[in-house]
């Protein structure tokens, strides 16, 4: 279940992004729940797009994946100049 504040957008594009990792580095639930530093049951809710991590938990997500933090997020990265 999705946090009031939590836009399903944005939990699509997450979920799809991680479950995507996940499959393609043949990570299990819990051996990336070991490398987070949380439960098993959490990382099953991030792939079904329940909810999204914290920032804190968000910022080594994309350490671990080696991805950039806004992209996960389904932002536009700040530091990224638009050309004109």
């Amino acid at each position: 279940m999705s946090r009031k504040n939590e836009d399903p957008s944005l939990l699509s594009s997450f979920s799809k992004q991680f479950d995507e990792f996940m499959e393609n580095n043949k990570y299990t639930n819990q051996y990336f729940a070991n490398l987070l530093g949380c439960d098993e049951g959490t990382i099953r809710k991030y792939r079904k797009g329940e909810f999204l991590p914290s920032h804190t938990s968000m910022k080594k997500i994309s350490e671990i994946m080696k991805a950039n933090y806004y992209d996960l997020m389904g932002y536009k990265d700040p530091s990224v100049e638009e050309d004109n």
